[in-house]
């Protein structure tokens, strides 16, 4: 197969193009979780199987693997193998250096050969003196899971051992009497190609390291952020986690949330941020002039993020640079955090999930002129109001257009809103009379028949979430779904109805008697095809999760017509051998399994409906709260 470098660069650009294009969710896509199964490349779909995208982490290998020319993640290379390519590497270089050194029309020297290949090894040699124990790494503090032992590769890092023969071949090659100079490729400034940083795979578990190295040698530090900000100018979205909340200082917001052209001539972004202010007398003329030249982010999640050094950083920010400047005096820490939000004026995508919100920042949300929200959630904010989300719901323009609506309550923090509010909201609220809703959770919401019957067809509604209701009967919950969503592919019941409070066969009975049985066998009625249920029902799964009832022989599958929902999947058909094997797991899957995610996907603005693993996977899928 020809080398890389025998291809244009353009090829090569447009190629990882369309690996990353790959990786992007199609604007109406499948609810299942990607990645279950190997299907080649994705069809742009809204299907299973094959999936309308690859999952991150098959991108992202994909473009590593473009980029150093070898699949080494994937292949078993025995030490012979390797013996034999560091022996082709040396030579090749000894040959290549030797023949740049003879030049034109010269011969070489067979003792010079030898002699700069002995050179070379002796570099990549190791130290002669033994290693004192305390470099070494400590013992690991337990053993592994026996689900997760995996075949340890024979192959060594042989990155970095190709890259000891390029150093070596260099400092011999610089070290000579002649002053030979061997140019390299080098791209100082690679950072202008990042446009997406987040840390939503980065955990420092099972790293080895003891306590006192996670408070005084971090891997990621505020000035190492500030760093890696400060060289990339087109960066568009940024993630954050809890792991790395500590790095959230001052000076990494104002590099986040500074960028720009303070004063936008044509209009604002689609997602970015508002006007602010910038002191001259307190910023250095040249990082002025430095972040004018940058792209502002679009998206920004700060999941999980509640240390010290980022609230007090979020503070200081907003007194400093907010608009209206709010003093010491007027606010408060979690008021300056809602008075960011406000200052938005482009929002489409807003998640306040398990926030000490007041009503006060729907107030302001209602009155601003230009924000336009398509995703909303509201779940679990013990300090709103009936009211607030009514009045936001029913008179707010920026609550107009929204398709995505999250209000989902415990039996800990319920939903707050009445039976003459829900009314209101279901018959007033044009979010819900223009019956376009494709998500909505009204988890512990005080629904019965009249509620239900009050609300309009929703034709487009793909997912509803009504757990914690424990007084709505299931049969008045299927006619809803026949009647008014037949579109629900997925429904929570978790904790909802008298009959799945049984004992888990009685359960049982009334799930299939009065919910499958209706709506999913033929004569099909909707296109339900999961259903969340209390962990009690699913005894190998345990406690703390989360558990789904799946239709393993319906699925979303791609064809020459398009994408359809098959319901008839013969039991060898590759989505249902996968769906079998996430059930045979006794729920020990990935983070990024799931369904009805309880966290919106903002980077991408792929809202309640989108796609996520790792850290926010696990915000979405692993935890009932």
């Amino acid at each position: 197969m020809p080398s890389s470098l025998e291809y244009p660069q353009e090829l090569l650009s447009l190629i990882c193009s369309y690996v990353f294009a790959a990786s992007i969710p199609s604007p109406v896509s499948s609810l299942d979780p990607l990645g279950l199964l190997q299907a080649g490349a994705p069809t742009g779909l809204p299907s299973s199987y094959p999936p309308d995208s690859w999952s991150e982490p098959v991108a992202r290998r994909t473009l590593a693997n473009l980029t150093l020319n070898f699949g080494w993640e994937d292949e078993e290379v025995t030490e012979e193998n390797t013996a034999r390519a560091v022996e082709e590497s040396i030579i090749k270089a000894t040959h290549a250096a030797l023949a740049a050194k003879s030049g034109h029309g010269n011969t070489l020297d067979a003792e010079a050969e030898r002699k700069l290949k002995e050179s070379i090894i002796q570099e990549l040699g190791g130290p002669d003196c033994s290693i004192p124990p305390e470099l070494l790494s400590p013992p690991a503090s337990r053993d592994p899971s026996p689900r997760r032992l995996r075949q340890k590769s024979k192959s060594p890092a042989r990155w970095k051992l190709l890259r000891s023969i390029s150093n070596a071949v260099q400092g011999l090659m610089g070290r000579d009497e002649n002053g030979m100079y061997v140019p390299t490729i080098h791209d100082r400034r690679p950072g202008r190609f990042v446009r997406h940083l987040d840390f939503n795979h980065f955990r420092t578990i099972g790293m080895r390291r003891l306590v006192g190295e996670s408070f005084n040698n971090r891997f990621v530090t505020g000035e190492r952020l500030e760093n890696i900000l400060k060289e990339t100018p087109n960066l568009t979205t940024f993630g954050a986690t809890e792991y790395m909340d500590g790095a959230l200082t001052l000076s990494v917001l104002k590099e986040l949330l500074l960028r720009g052209t303070p004063l936008r001539a044509r209009g604002q972004p689609l997602r970015g941020r508002g006007l602010v202010v910038e002191d001259a007398h307190d910023w250095e003329v040249e990082d002025i002039a430095r972040r004018r030249e940058c792209k502002e982010l679009e998206a920004i999640d700060f999941t999980g993020c509640v240390s010290a050094v980022f609230v007090n950083a979020l503070t200081d920010f907003v007194n400093t640079h907010m608009l209206p400047l709010i003093s010491e005096s007027d606010s408060s820490e979690d008021e300056d955090g809602f008075t960011f939000v406000t200052a938005l004026p482009s929002l489409t995508h807003l998640d306040l999930s398990s926030t000490r919100v007041s009503p006060d920042i729907l107030s302001k949300l209602a009155t601003s002129p230009t924000v336009r929200l398509q995703s909303l959630s509201l779940a679990r904010c013990v300090r709103l109001t009936g009211s607030s989300i009514r009045n936001f719901l029913v008179s707010a323009p920026a609550a107009h257009y929204i398709t995505e609506l999250n209000l989902y309550g415990d039996a800990i923090f319920p939903n707050p809103m009445s039976v003459e509010e829900l009314r209101d909201v279901f018959t007033m609220a044009p979010c819900f009379t223009s019956g376009k809703m494709v998500y909505l959770d009204l988890s512990s919401a005080s629904l019965d028949q009249g509620l239900l019957d009050a609300m309009p067809g929703q034709a487009e509604l793909r997912s509803l979430g009504l757990s914690f209701i424990p007084r709505l009967p299931l049969n008045v919950i299927a006619e809803f779904i026949r009647n008014k969503a037949a579109q629900v592919e997925i429904i929570t019941l978790l904790g909802t109805s008298q009959e799945l409070r049984a004992q888990p066969r009685q359960a049982s009975m009334a799930l299939h008697s009065q919910i499958i049985r209706p709506l999913c066998t033929p004569p099909f009625k909707s296109d339900l095809t999961v259903i969340e249920l209390s962990t009690s029902l699913f005894p190998a799964l345990g406690a703390g999760g989360r558990g789904w009832y799946v239709d393993s022989a319906s699925g979303w599958v791609s064809g020459s017509e398009g994408a359809l929902l098959r319901r008839d999947l013969e039991k060898e058909h590759p989505w249902r051998r996968a769906l079998q094997m996430l059930a045979d797991a006794n729920g020990n899957v990935s983070s990024g399994v799931g369904w009805h995610a309880r966290k919106m996907e903002v980077l991408h603005g792929h809202g309640l409906l989108g796609r996520e693993d790792g850290l926010y996977g696990a915000v979405s899928f692993a935890y009932q709260g």
